[in-house]
């Protein structure tokens, strides 16, 4: 059930964004780039990239060597220069107030140190149940066949 829930799901981020591009194209060819259409699509560009940064920061596939504070460092600053980005064309932060331009990168690294603190924790506790478990089936293991 937990996994059909979680399918669900996923299918419907994903038809949710495909739905949301094709209706951001729709609106730009009708209505031109208006405000609500131009944050639209520079939340969604912010979203498509951000999770291109995960996978590039956060998967042993791209890179091997790094541990988990370079990773964060690397995100992190990518993360800023992306959301950065997308904030000055969407029109997110007013581009002429430098405090607003304070505020949204100090709110960016508070939620950065936030998840990795979260993430960090619930890793710890994956891995000490995964521990646990491979202790019990070794103990296990080591009565019965020997």
């Amino acid at each position: 059930m937990k996994d059909m829930v979680k399918n669900a799901l996923v299918h419907a981020c994903v038809y949710f964004t495909i739905a949301m591009a094709l209706w951001l194209i729709v609106g730009f060819v009708f209505a031109g780039p208006v405000e609500g259409i131009v944050v639209s699509a520079s939340i969604l560009a912010a979203c498509v990239f951000m999770a291109l940064l995960q996978s590039l920061w956060f998967t042993d596939r791209v890179m091997k060597r790094p541990g988990y504070p370079v990773r964060i460092l690397g995100f992190g600053v990518c993360g800023i220069v992306v959301l950065g980005a997308c904030a000055w064309l969407g029109g997110w932060v007013p581009r002429a107030v430098p405090e607003a331009w304070i505020t949204f990168a100090v709110i960016y690294l508070l939620l950065l140190v936030l998840f990795t603190v979260v993430f960090s924790f619930v890793y710890r506790n994956e891995v000490a149940k995964y521990s646990d478990a491979l202790k019990r089936f070794k103990a296990r293991g080591s009565e019965g066949g020997q």
